[in-house]
């Protein structure tokens, strides 16, 4: 049990997708600023998405910073491929895509 300041919502995932991790966020209301909760447990992501709350995983996170410019698509490229070896459980698809991208954009060169 916990207590939290009135509008604040929790997002619980008793089971994670190992079946043994649990996994907790606190979600603040705010007028001021967009909440995102960023996460790579899907039924974390499921339940935020259901409370409302815009949700998403680590290749989420790189794949926009690439396309913001905050670091080039070969250093998006390393950081995804570190990403994917370290995590096996994040979904191979879409690491795979999410590489494919990469490296043509990282073949194009800047500009």
């Amino acid at each position: 049990m916990f207590a939290t300041s009135p509008g604040w919502r929790a997002c619980c995932s008793r089971t994670g997708c190992d079946g043994t991790r649990n996994a907790f966020g606190l979600v603040a209301p705010s007028q001021k600023y967009v909440l995102v909760l960023l996460t790579n447990e899907r039924p974390l992501r499921k339940l935020a998405t259901v409370l409302g709350v815009t949700a998403h995983g680590s290749l989420w996170v790189i794949r926009t910073l690439v396309d913001r410019g905050f670091i080039d698509p070969p250093a998006g490229l390393m950081a995804m491929s570190a990403l994917c070896e370290a995590n096996p459980r994040l979904p191979e698809a879409e690491c795979t895509r999410l590489r494919r991208d990469l490296e043509l954009r990282s073949s194009r060169g800047p500009g």
